[in-house]
């Protein structure tokens, strides 16, 4: 008859498991399909350990589904989210993956290609906690060999049919047998170990070693065998039929999957969007067209009159281009702290960033960001004192579809009196980088500038002045038409031609403003988009735009709107700046909004990044190497004997439980132990079935009988049944198993004995309190009874 084992636990069956598991999980990851492979590793070993876990514990099917269920929502998105965004905000790395995830799974829904691997990594990391975490559980459960490796073999020969690197890969196939074959023989003696104490029948630690290594020996020698025996042709051409029969439907289903890992390399390339280059050439034509770019969120209280999303800056126009010249590079991470800005005024606000269906290369920004909540690469303008000024936040790694960053921008609408007391005494930086003009430059265009700003004092004055003549003299179109040969695009634009987009109208005010001594850049990226009540714009593709900035002394740079087909920029006219909401926050120099201890910004050279993001996954090869090592030499030592001897000897230190331990150590002291403890002691030292009954006793003791200690098994339950008869036929079971286990042969129904211990405690605990409740309530009647009655005397 067949014998089925429960709750088979060996921990060197448990050790082979795991191992043919992460076997497994690291030749998925050996492929490179796909960027955060590693999930697999790590829920490989959660599963395993959980299953492992749930096995042996006493719990029923429907809690092991509902304790792995609960594990699952916690755990999975945990991992993946640690995987795929290390430096992150956790409620911002859940936020993305799942919005990644829903892009990506509509997109396989309508049966288009999916070019982001989340949806392929997530599904197959979740495959490999379902199959290590169900391996786990059949084996300590069940002892169930084929169950437990089968799916896992399955797995690895789908990975391996569909690698094109398999060549030297073949030997993680013969690691996966030899430890199957090694899980096999352990099994196998593991039950006979067990049927062998049942039987009573004696064996020594030495032939359990010997026994352990013929196992281990003898799968070594069949794998050996099998990779050097030569296979004959005939039997190959039949295999070869067979095997294409088999996996017509593994191509079937290859084909039909094909959207979902076009992703994957070898399968095809996402595309990554960068909206502006290193250069800008003014073009022929603006951007059109209704595709989303861009959901942002913005702060509720203390909005700025106008948005810009800016993407980046250029300093330098030549040859009717315009390109950053003198821009420095350097990583930034999350945990460092808010960039030190220069000209730094207003108030730090928090905006969200969503990107619905472009991947992006380049961080879409407000006017002056602090910080991101993504590491960058980013390129500013040096400054005195160690500040900065931003010029472009590259994505490193990029922001994919679905996800969302949040960024931290201080908030400033300085006033026209603000604007006009800036003085003309601009930073050395500022001189040197921002008032280049190019050296065949029109003098057309220096005239038209001093005319222009004829009648104007300060800097505002001249910016406001040649803003206006921009919109009133230059008509907005969305085409340009190329001038002839020999004439200067910004001439055509400025006096013969008349028509343009923002690349011209912007360009046309930064070289005019440079040409009467004012500080002037353009910026590229977006104009504010369409706006949703509350707090929400969204970014289409025809609102991309350029505009210029004018630097102002003490202020520092200001945006201003020289494009007639963009509304009036407008601001306060008076000194507004003490009217802020109540309710804002000022920057405070030594900590930032997120909460983050004050870090310096470190210069870590150009397009570098931190050694914990870059190597984190070789931290993670490198606990993995140590779990390994350390589960082979438990391994080891157990099959050599040398565990068997420690266990034997903890076992001796340990045999009698703690508290029994601690009232002997008393009684070794001369010191008598606290009655609490030798209550536990005492507790503690009775065997299952005494304390079943010790129930009786207790219940005798809440219903305000007396026990005494001469009183037999059989006199005590009967005092018991005159106060509970509701529970007469519990307490005759109890006593009679009690009776079986002290005074005769009959083996004991335990579980009988607790059933019926636990209805007796249930109806003791009722009654007596029905019986104090009815004690109180005659008391209270007693003591507010108006009428007195006496005894009759007899």
């Amino acid at each position: 008859m067949k014998r089925v084992f429960a709750r088979l636990w060996d921990f060197p069956s448990a050790a082979i498991l795991a191992l043919i598991l992460l076997t497994v999980s690291q030749r998925l990851y050996a492929t490179d399909w796909a960027l955060g492979l590693e999930i697999a590793l790590l829920l490989t070993v959660f599963g395993v350990l959980l299953g492992l876990a749930l096995g042996v514990s006493q719990f029923k099917c429907a809690g092991v589904f509902w304790l792995a269920f609960g594990y699952s929502i916690i755990l999975i998105p945990l991992v993946a989210g640690w995987v795929f965004y290390q430096k992150t905000p956790w409620l911002e790395r859940m936020i993305s993956l799942g919005g990644r995830l829903g892009y990506s799974l509509f997109l396989f829904v309508t049966s288009q290609p999916v070019p982001d691997t989340v949806l392929f990594v997530v599904f197959t990391a979740l495959g490999f906690w379902i199959i290590s975490l169900l391996a786990g559980y059949v084996l300590t459960r069940r002892g169930a060999f084929a169950t437990a490796v089968v799916p896992a073999g399955i797995v690895l020969f789908i990975i391996q049919l569909y690698d094109s690197r398999v060549g030297d890969r073949l030997v993680i196939l013969a690691l996966y047998a030899f430890l199957c074959l090694l899980l096999l023989g352990r099994l196998t003696y593991v039950r006979k170990r067990l049927f062998w104490k049942e039987q009573r029948v004696s064996f020594s630690p030495e032939s359990l070693t010997d026994l352990n290594l013929a196992i281990a020996i003898a799968a070594l020698v069949l794998i050996f065998l099998a990779w050097l025996t030569p296979a004959p042709e005939r039997p190959l051409v039949a295999a070869r039929v067979a095997w294409e029969s088999i996996t017509q439907p593994l191509e079937t289903l290859r084909q039909n999957l094909g959207n979902a890992i076009s992703g994957l390399k070898g399968y095809g390339q996402r595309t990554i969007v960068e909206f502006y280059g290193d250069t800008l050439a003014l073009g022929l034509r603006a951007s059109s067209g209704n595709n989303t770019y861009l959901q942002i969120r913005v702060p509720l209280i203390g909005r700025a009159d106008r948005y810009y999303w800016r993407v980046r800056t250029y300093d330098q126009y030549l040859d009717n281009t315009w390109q950053s010249v003198y821009a420095s590079n350097e990583s930034f991470t999350p945990n460092k702290h808010s960039l030190p800005l220069v000209d730094v005024h207003g108030l730090s606000s928090e905006f969200v960033f969503t990107a619905p269906q472009a991947d992006l290369a380049i961080l879409v920004t407000p006017a002056h960001p602090i910080w991101v909540s993504r590491p960058v690469v980013l390129s500013f303008t040096p400054s005195i004192d160690k500040s900065i000024d931003p010029l472009m936040l590259r994505a490193d790694p990029p922001i994919l579809i679905g996800e969302q960053y949040v960024v931290h921008a201080i908030i400033y609408n300085p006033t026209v009196a603000e604007l006009q007391q800036s003085g003309v005494i601009y930073p050395a930086w500022v001189r040197d980088h921002y008032l280049q003009l190019p050296e065949d430059l029109s003098p057309r265009i220096t005239e038209l500038a001093q005319e222009i700003t004829t009648e104007t004092e300060t800097p505002y004055e001249k910016a406001t002045a040649i803003t206006n003549y921009l919109r009133s003299t230059i008509t907005y179109s969305a085409t340009f038409d190329p001038p002839p040969d020999g004439i200067d695009p910004l001439v055509w634009f400025l006096f013969d031609y008349r028509e343009g987009f923002c690349n011209y109208y912007a360009t046309a005010e930064v070289i005019l403003l440079r040409s009467v001594g004012v500080p002037a850049r353009i910026v590229v990226g977006f104009a504010q988009g369409e706006y949703a009540p509350p707090d929400k714009y969204t970014v289409i593709e025809k609102d991309a735009h350029a505009w210029p900035e004018v630097y102002f002394s003490d202020i520092g740079w200001v945006e201003f709107e020289p494009t007639s087909g963009q509304p009036v920029l407008a601001r306060l006219p008076g000194d507004t700046s003490s009217e802020l909401p109540y309710n804002y926050t000022p920057l405070n120099p030594d900590q930032d909004n997120s909460g983050r201890s004050p870090i310096p910004v470190e210069s870590t050279g150009a397009g570098s990044r931190s050694w914990a993001l870059s190597n984190s996954f070789q931290r993670l090869m490198l606990l993995f190497g140590v779990l390994v090592v350390i589960i082979i030499g438990i391994t080891a030592a157990y099959t050599t004997g040398l565990l068997d001897k420690i266990f034997w000897r903890v076992r001796h230190v340990f045999r009698k439980p703690l508290p029994i331990r601690l009232t002997d150590t008393y009684a070794s002291l001369a010191i008598t132990p606290p009655g609490w403890l030798r209550h536990w002691a005492y507790i503690t030292g009775l065997k299952p079935i005494e304390r079943s009954f010790g129930v009786v006793f207790q219940s005798l003791r809440w219903l305000g009988a007396k026990v005494s200690p001469s009183q037999t098994p059989a006199e005590v339950a009967a005092a018991l049944t005159a106060y509970l008869p509701e529970v007469d036929g519990e307490i005759r079971s109890l006593l009679r198993e009690y009776q079986h286990a002290l005074y005769s042969q009959k083996h004991n129904d335990l579980n009988i004995a607790r059933r019926a211990g636990e209805l007796i405690r249930r109806q003791a605990l009722r009654t007596a309190f029905h019986q104090r409740v009815n004690a109180f309530r005659g008391a209270f009647l007693r003591m507010f009874s108006r009428k007195s009655y006496r005894v009759p005397r007899r």
